[in-house]
């Protein structure tokens, strides 16, 4: 009889081992899942980063181009600006020596 007390002692041991390892691998399942999700959320956080972060480059590029081409036309209506104060000059120096002229 003391055998099989034994006996049974050992199976309600190995049963009760195999339920905590059944527990502990379903703890580290679950534990595995939510490594899962975070590398997950990780993942499309870095994919939404990258997202903007070429959204922005564009946008810079794009505003790049715009100060150019104001530059550009700033400088031609300068140019312009300069050529008529110069055509001015010329003809107030024009005008100043047809008025000497005509006051000898």
């Amino acid at each position: 009889m003391a055998e099989g007390e034994a006996l049974t002692a050992t199976v309600e041991e190995l049963e009760s081992a195999r339920t905590q390892l059944l527990s502990e691998q379903e703890a580290l399942q679950l534990a595995l899942a939510k490594a899962r999700d975070e590398v997950d959320a990780g993942a499309e956080a870095a994919r939404l980063a990258a997202a903007k972060r070429e959204a922005l480059e564009a946008l810079v590029a794009d505003l790049e181009v715009k100060v150019s081409e104001g530059q550009t036309a700033l400088d031609e209506e300068e140019a312009g600006r300069l050529a008529e104060a110069a055509a001015a000059e010329v003809l107030r120096e024009r005008l100043q020596n047809a008025d000497t002229e005509l006051t000898q």
